[in-house]
């Protein structure tokens, strides 16, 4: 196993890498940066390394990305944070034992909505420029979006929004920001998975996102399950605290699904 905590920014030391790369035989695997939630106060250890650990099961190689959060969480830089993933992942896919063409994303909550604007915003020159890359490095492969915040209409999560935003409700502010309103011929395939009944983030977000993604002809797949609180992540006993509402064994098939999913882009 290679564990390392890489340092994304020269000026943050909160700004890092996790790396829990497992698959380390003669075959290359794919690489997943997994982007923990947390409404964009905090980045949730319950999304990091139990993802990952689940995640390397699947023949992932894996990276938790701890970006900006609190007053720091104004766009873009949390999607600068993640393009520093991105390159730096791909710049060392020899090291990783990964496809440097095959790294997917995933995010949960706040998180995922980080994610989303990676799949479908990568392509601005602006965040390459910030980065000091390359936009093709950028591009991820494919995203999983889970529970994630995706719109900025009457259905959005107003307090990520508002970090993201930094409190500028106005349509031009919320329209940069909002992912539903962001998919186009240059997103990526996209994985959603969420609960009928989350009482926090919206399903909306999820079916809006969808909508979009079918109207622009973006392959993707959509896994809604009728019950399950907002924050179940693996859906098992690794990350429910103990808590019985956080177990269900019908959502926890969401990672063999995700992971089906990427193995078919």
């Amino acid at each position: 196993m290679i564990y390392e905590k890489i340092y994304l920014r020269e000026d943050d030391p909160n700004i890092y890498l996790e790396t829990y790369c497992f698959n380390l035989g003669l075959t290359p695997c794919d690489a997943l940066l997994v982007i923990p939630g947390g409404g964009y106060q905090i980045v949730s250890d319950r999304e990091g390394e139990p993802i990952a650990r689940a995640f390397a099961a699947e023949h992932f190689n894996c990276f938790v990305l701890h970006y900006s959060i609190g007053a720091d969480a104004t766009y873009p830089r949390p999607l600068v944070d993640a393009a520093l993933a991105m390159k730096h992942i791909r710049s060392n896919a020899q090291k990783y034992n990964i496809h440097p063409d095959r790294v997917f994303a995933v995010g949960f909550s706040a998180g995922g909505h980080l994610c989303g604007m990676l799949g479908t915003m990568w392509h601005r020159s602006e965040i390459a420029a910030l980065a000091q890359t390359d936009i093709q490095t950028i591009r991820p492969t494919g995203v999983m979006l889970i529970y994630p915040v995706l719109t900025a209409s009457i259905y959005r999560h107003s307090g990520t929004i508002e970090r993201i935003t930094n409190g500028d409700n106005s349509e031009e502010s919320l329209l940069a920001v909002a992912i539903d309103k962001n998919v186009d011929h240059l997103s990526v395939p996209a994985f959603f998975m969420h609960t009928a009944n989350d009482g926090v983030v919206p399903v909306e977000n999820t079916c809006l996102t969808a909508l979009a993604y079918s109207a622009a002809k973006i392959p993707f797949e959509v896994h809604i399950y009728p019950d399950g609180p907002h924050g179940i992540a693996l859906a098992t006993s690794a990350t429910s605290g103990g808590n019985a509402n956080m177990e269900d064994t019908e959502v926890a098939k969401w990672i063999s699904q995700a992971a089906a999913w990427s193995r078919r882009i």
